[in-house]
């Protein structure tokens, strides 16, 4: 078991890419994934069926492509087919022909390549098969599986560097020609993704709903919960225009008070990792000083006209992180009032069920560290919601 930290180097690429790097190995329940793919990232390109036990009938799904809440999946026509018929279902290994007594099962009748099925829920595996009617007769594919996750922001870093020196001055101009001078030396960078947000947003290329640094692209909200414009000077919450997610904006005092420090509590039995954590073991104003608490009572004051608001889990803490910026390490153009200091999240530490994870916002660079802090801490919180 581990008590050091962990030092997370994300990659955001775009909607269905993401790199995750883990710098010490860490005894993990169930794989490891990261926002952006599925089983085996993204554009998945499938193994056919055995020959040996397959026939000349037998379909082929060729691709999966995972998106925001839906699934593209593509196969090769095979001649004499009078109709293909889509199955799938949330569990493993279902039975086609009874795909309605499995979980999720669901048949979409006359598919045609490509088929996108949309509303499906984002972080859930999704298991398909593929039916290809000949004369009658009925043939099956393999199984194959996918899961459709959110949008993914960037890094915010759109330069290079090599071993020496962050070559992140200059116009955009010269950044590029930077990235591209470093590209065979030291290839694979954030900076030289074409197809990255923060690149994008570099060559003037990225088409945002609102403003921020890179390829972020966020609003701020009045205390109703109204859009204002990003000049405005006083401002209660922040909506992310790319993973839809709405954050709370610390304040220098008051009930959001930007020093103010809260233990990990969180009564649910179903969500807790199995030890509900300390109450009211914090430094704060307002409420009681633990973040189950707090919770309670940002949504009984209705912040920003909601009162849908909760803890964020560690990869949505990690999706406001802006790896070229230090002390803190977020667009403070939007989130003022940010300590460079650990934030909670709701995710549980697996390996220890007094633990849970936090996320240092002093850190940027190439990384952000999360650690697995005893629940009994008091560490800064920020609420999260759910857009609309």
């Amino acid at each position: 078991m581990f008590y050091r930290p962990v030092r997370w180097a994300f990659q955001r690429p775009g909607p269905a890419m993401c790199t995750l790097i883990l710098a010490i190995a860490l005894p993990l329940v169930g794989p490891v994934g990261c926002s952006g793919s599925g089983s085996s990232g993204g554009d998945e390109e499938i193994d056919g069926p055995d020959d040996s036990s397959s026939t000349a009938q037998d379909p082929e799904i060729t691709a999966v492509v995972a998106g925001d809440s839906e699934l593209e999946v593509s196969w090769e026509p095979i001649e004499e087919a009078s109709e293909y018929n889509l199955y799938y279902s949330l569990e493993e290994g279902f039975d086609p022909e009874n795909y309605a007594s499995f979980e999720g099962g669901t048949l979409l009748n006359d598919a045609s390549s490509p088929h996108t099925e949309s509303g499906l829920n984002n972080g859930d595996t999704y298991y398909l098969v593929l039916e290809a009617v000949v004369e009658g007769e009925s043939f099956y594919s393999e199984e194959v599986s996918e899961t459709p996750l959110g949008h993914l922001n960037d890094t915010g870093i759109d330069w290079c560097a090599d071993e020496d020196t962050n070559y992140k001055s200059g116009d955009a101009d010269q950044r590029r020609n930077d990235c591209e001078s470093l590209a065979d030396d030291w290839p694979g960078q954030d900076g030289m993704q074409p197809h990255s947000r923060d690149v994008l947003a570099r060559e003037g290329e990225l088409e945002k709903v609102g403003y921020g640094a890179a390829g972020f692209d966020f609003t701020k909200l009045d205390d109703s919960g109204n859009d204002l414009p990003p000049q405005a000077i006083d401002w209660s919450c922040v909506r992310d225009n790319h993973t839809g997610l709405i954050w709370e904006v610390k304040t220098n005092d008051g009930l959001r008070g930007k020093e103010h420090t809260y233990t990990w509590y969180n009564p649910d039995s179903d969500t807790n990792g199995g030890d509900a954590g300390s109450p009211d073991g914090g430094d704060c104003s307002g409420s009681d000083c633990d973040t189950h608490d707090f919770v309670q009572v940002v949504n009984m004051q209705g912040l920003c006209g909601a009162n849908d608001w909760r803890m964020p889990t560690v990869d949505e803490l990690s999706s406001i992180t802006h790896l070229g910026r230090t002390s803190p390490v977020i667009d403070e153009d939007y989130f003022p009032n940010t300590a460079s200091k650990w934030f909670w999240s709701a995710s549980p530490y697996a390996g220890n069920s007094d633990s849970a994870w936090s996320l240092n916002f002093s850190y940027g660079g190439d990384s952000v560290t999360a650690f697995q802090s005893n629940k009994s801490t008091g560490s800064r919180v920020r609420l999260v919601r759910d857009g609309q």
